[in-house]
This record gives C-alpha cells, sequence and structure tokens, in this order.
C-alpha cells in the first residue's frame, strides 16, 4: 500500500502486517497522491512543492522528477500500460508524461483549458484518452496523442473532486462537490 503525507513523504506498507516497508522522502512540501505502476516497479508521488516524482518501489530511490506544474500537483497516475503518466494540478493545467526511457519524465502534452484547478486525471483503458476534473466545475476528455480536448461534461457549476473511467472505457464516472455521483454513457 502506497499513500501520501503531510510531512513531506510517501510511505509504503505491506498490506498483510502494516509494517512501513518504506519512506520516499525528496519532496518540498506536502505529498497530495501516491500511485504504482501497473507492475508495481515505481510510485508517482505528487506534491504541493510543484513537482511530481518517481520512485523505485524496490529501493524508495527517487528517479525521475516531473517538473513543469507552477502550483500544486494534485495526483499523479499512470496509463494501463504503465508507459505515461498524467499529472493534474492547481495551475488548472494536467500534463501527460513519457514514464520510460529513452526520454523518460519528458512532458508531452500539456492540456490547458480548464478555467480553474484540476483535481485529478486519469487515462481511458485503452491510454487512448485523459479525463480531467475540475474546480470550474467540469470534467473534459483529451485526446492522449495530441491534448485536443473533444468533450466537456458539465456538473451543474459544482466543483468536480474526481472522475474516473468504468473499466471498459464505456463509462465516466464523476463525484462533484454537490454532494453527488453521477455517471455519464
Amino acid at each position: 500500500i502506497a499513500g501520501a503525507s503531510d510531512d513531506c513523504t510517501a510511505k509504503v506498507w505491506c498490506a498483510s502486517s502494516g509494517e512501513i516497508l518504506k519512506t520516499l522522502s525528496g519532496h518540498g512540501d506536502d505529498v497530495k497522491s501516491a500511485a504504482f505502476s501497473p507492475d508495481f516497479a515505481l510510485i508517482a508521488t505528487a506534491s504541493c512543492d510543484s513537482t511530481a516524482r518517481l520512485w523505485a518501489s524496490c529501493t524508495g530511490e527517487c528517479v525521475g522528477v516531473l517538473a513543469g506544474h507552477s502550483d500544486v500537483v494534485k495526483s499523479a497516475s499512470f496509463s494501463p500500460n504503465g508507459l505515461l503518466i498524467v499529472t493534474a494540478s492547481m495551475d488548472s493545467t494536467a500534463r501527460i508524461w513519457r514514464a520510460v526511457e529513452p526520454q523518460a519524465y519528458e512532458c508531452l502534452q500539456v492540456l490547458g483549458g480548464h478555467a480553474k484547478a484540476v483535481n485529478s486525471a486519469a487515462f481511458s483503458p485503452n491510454e487512448g484518452q485523459v479525463l480531467t476534473a475540475s474546480f470550474d466545475g467540469t470534467v473534459r476528455l483529451w485526446q492522449a496523442e495530441d491534448g485536443e480536448c473533444t468533450l466537456v461534461l458539465p456538473a451543474d457549476n459544482a466543483v468536480v473532486n474526481a472522475a474516473t473511467f468504468s473499466p471498459d472505457g464505456s463509462l465516466v464516472l464523476l463525484a462533484s462537490g454537490g454532494e453527488c455521483v453521477r455517471l455519464f454513457h
């Protein structure tokens, strides 16, 4: 289990014993999220220090820093194949990064278009699209390859805290500050 902390670290625990296995230190501010890569080789963390970091899960060593956002990075998550990472930031953008060599940690796309902070970002199951959820009351669907926004889903002017795809990619689930969860087909 990987978890974020307000002490500038992330921690990795053994799921069966609860023992702390690793403490990931290096961020300069609170850590907002932590996520494993699909093969469990890497952990991505997002921080209030405006960066995301990648860590080798077996050693706890920082192997890369994703720098480019100008404000808090709220989340970082891997594509289903583990080749890409998407970050969501309070700077009103999401960014798609290369997660593997060559040119690992290169920013491939900046997804700009939200009027306020982006709370979460997630890849579709086929990696072709990215979903972003924002304080501006919308969820946006983007083409991962070229960064084109192809759909805007309104949430009745409520802050959208998170959005995700169903496992088959046919549905979008969003959670908003209006105390509701919505499902789009």
